[in-house]
């Protein structure tokens, strides 16, 4: 939830592919950047998505944060 505020704002949305996005996450869990794998990302997204926590902006890669919990 801390790394989706950082992200909540961001008027394009972010992507997995956002190394930035993949080193926060890395430092919340704990683990160095490179011990997160892409894999482990694509997981966890589609559980915030799954979850009603952000979701795809349409016909691109990119996600965003739900606006009910942006206000």
């Amino acid at each position: 939830m801390q790394t989706l505020c950082l992200f909540a704002l961001t008027p394009t949305g972010f992507r997995h592919r956002d190394l930035h996005l993949r080193s926060h996450i890395a430092q919340l869990l704990g683990r160095a950047p490179d011990q997160y794998a892409a894999g482990q990302m694509t997981y966890d997204l589609r559980r915030l998505r799954l979850h009603g926590l952000i979701e795809r902006v349409p016909d691109t890669h990119r996600y965003r944060v739900r606006e009910q919990f942006v206000h």
